[in-house]
């Protein structure tokens, strides 16, 4: 690894992506510029730090002082504005530099806040100067401050306000996964299945929640050395959520279970789910320590058949709607329904959770190069839960799995941990 930069006690800090190569933002750049045209627009702004990090590698985390990539329709280079204090970092980071197909020119403000003529806002509508259309990549950063800053550029004229308009460019190219997305995700897909397999064989008649989110800091410190070591860990891109939810605190997904809570008799959830240097991995089963009830048998079962059920549903063309469908339509058909809490899945990328959306009332289409999870579950208040995760890409012909853990329950079942 060339470098990592941790600027600390400030508002942003810098790293960059080295999993891809230039041909891969270049390609990136080509496909935002179409859309860009496309649309009549005369310039894009691009303000998310998840889409900051798609279209360029740098990685940062940003709190008031704001980041944006400019890219314009005439073909001049794009346009990193960025704090002054940040400027040499922007231009040491290598795979931005050159990373989008062209010499990227970066711009810099004073600081935040800043005496007029000074701020971000300044800058920006020095660059936007002649624009008419201007799209706004929607996010979760800086699209309201945008808006209420370029709604206030007139241009030198009362009536040149610039039109607006608001897209979601850039999310609609993360849906597809390129090759090289594809390989970081089977990488991480692999430490996934892998933790998983190692938290589940930790966990004993008594362990408590925080034993084994504990007894995982080793095998985490673990991975992310050997990132280190292949050049392409990025710290402030890999968070970690790997945890075991003991019976019957499973029922409640995304609740953390009393902390010094024992495992024991019923339906545990394990999960490993982590962002690692800028993309995600999941893996999900339902286990046991002591024998199964006829309950549990019972219900199991039923979870293993509505993933089936939405497994055989999907295929390119289909829709997010009709695969949710499937899986918790096997739920409903056969009285489960106040067993449901969720949607049957979500997209898998840079986030642990971003689109595709597999859920009832879902409208997108399935393309081969996307990637989700499949995990139709059913929840009993005071028994626990019944669900599993898979990671799964779409195909030509139909998905291809990432996963690679057991799913029957005789395999799920350990019975010599104790005695529960």
């Amino acid at each position: 690894m060339k470098f990592i930069i941790l600027t600390f006690l400030i508002s942003v800090v810098l790293s960059y992506n080295k999993n891809f190569n230039l041909e891969e933002y270049a390609g990136r750049t080509s496909r935002i510029m179409n859309k860009i045209r496309d649309n009549g627009l005369d310039a894009y702004i691009v303000s998310d730090s998840e889409n900051i990090y798609y279209m360029s590698g740098v990685s940062y985390v940003v709190q008031e002082r704001p980041f944006f990539i400019i890219f314009y329709e005439d073909g001049r280079d794009p346009v990193f504005l960025t704090c002054f204090m940040e400027e040499r970092h922007i231009y040491e980071t290598a795979a931005l530099n050159g990373g989008t197909g062209t010499s990227l020119d970066v711009v810099t403000y004073k600081e935040y806040p800043a005496l007029v003529g000074d701020r971000w806002n300044d800058r920006l509508e020095e660059l936007l100067a002649g624009m008419k259309n201007v799209g706004l990549d929607l996010g979760y950063g800086n699209v309201h401050d945008l808006k209420v800053a370029i709604d206030s550029f007139h241009q030198g004229d009362p009536g040149g306000k610039i039109h607006m308009t608001t897209h979601y460019f850039t999310h609609e190219l993360r849906v597809v996964k390129s090759d090289q997305e594809i390989a970081v995700i089977r990488k991480n897909q692999g430490y996934a299945d892998a933790g998983l397999n190692y938290l589940m064989s930790s966990i004993r008649c008594g362990t408590m929640v925080i034993m084994a989110v504990q007894g995982m800091a080793a095998w985490k410190g673990g991975v992310e050395f050997a990132e280190i070591m292949g050049g392409t860990y990025d710290i402030l891109r890999t968070k970690w959520l790997t945890a075991s939810f003991p019976a019957p605190h499973s029922a409640k997904p995304h609740a953390v279970p009393p902390l010094f809570f024992p495992h024991g008799p019923g339906p545990n959830v394990a999960i490993n789910c982590f962002q690692l240097s800028g993309y995600a991995g999941e893996s999900e089963r339902t286990y046991f320590i002591s024998p199964p009830s006829d309950f549990d048998r019972e219900m199991f079962q039923h979870m293993l058949n509505a993933r089936q059920t939405e497994l055989d549903a999907i295929h390119v063309g289909a829709t997010c709607h009709e695969i949710c469908e499937a899986g918790n339509g096997y739920f409903k058909d056969n009285g489960l329904e106040s067993a449901l809490l969720h949607r049957c899945g979500h997209g898998l990328g840079q986030k642990m959770h971003e689109k595709p959306w597999p859920a009832e009332g879902g409208e997108c289409v399935l393309e081969p190069g996307m990637v989700l999870t499949v995990e139709p579950g059913i929840y009993f208040e005071g028994i626990g839960a019944y669900r599993h995760s898979d990671t799964v890409l779409i195909t030509e012909d139909g998905y291809e799995s990432l996963t690679n853990v057991p799913i029957d329950i005789e395999s799920l079942t350990f019975l010599d941990r104790g005695d529960c």
